[in-house]
């Protein structure tokens, strides 16, 4: 019992402290429709690590395309505290990423080794400010991935919603 009382309180000290949940979605050049969740987790400084998963799908001339990961990102976020002062400005990321194609026609036979890869991602983005909980924003996402069998680079345009819990 006292294991999962001290697992709960741990839970909720890292939960109330969070910065920003944000949702993205976007159009990757695949050609296929990109969506994220995306958990900020709250610094002081304009630091600030993200934890996100996504998920593209798509088709083009009947043939699917389906792809799966997640990202861990370092945010240059100076935005925090700026409202109302300064309405928006642009925020940056990089780190890394983790990549699987999930094409059945293509991939079938693959093992699930062959069809993941690891790699870096590059994030700019313009941040509004809709009221202080609030941001909406433009971003464009630059993934390279280090396994060349199922591609080397992946580039998004899309937008997001954020919202800042600790408001």
């Amino acid at each position: 019992m006292k294991t999962f009382v001290v697992s709960v309180l741990v839970l909720v000290s890292v939960v109330t402290n969070a910065q920003t949940i944000s949702l993205l979605a976007g159009k990757s050049f695949s050609p296929a429709d990109y969506l994220s969740l995306r958990y900020t987790h709250y610094s002081n400084s304009p630091l600030k690590l993200s934890l996100g998963g996504f998920y593209e799908r798509g088709s083009k001339y009947k043939l699917g395309y389906g792809s799966y990961g997640a990202d861990l990102l370092l945010h240059c976020d100076h935005l925090t505290g700026a409202y109302p002062e300064r309405r928006g400005g642009l925020t940056g990321a990089i780190g890394i990423n983790w990549q699987v194609e999930n094409e059945s026609w293509l991939y079938k036979d693959w093992p699930f080794s062959k069809r993941s890869s690891f790699g870096l991602t590059g994030e700019v983005a313009y941040q509004y400010y809709l009221t202080d909980a609030f941001r909406i924003g433009l971003f464009s996402q630059q993934k390279i991935l280090f396994n060349p069998d199922i591609g080397r680079c992946r580039w998004i345009l899309g937008l997001s919603l954020s919202h800042h819990l600790d408001y």
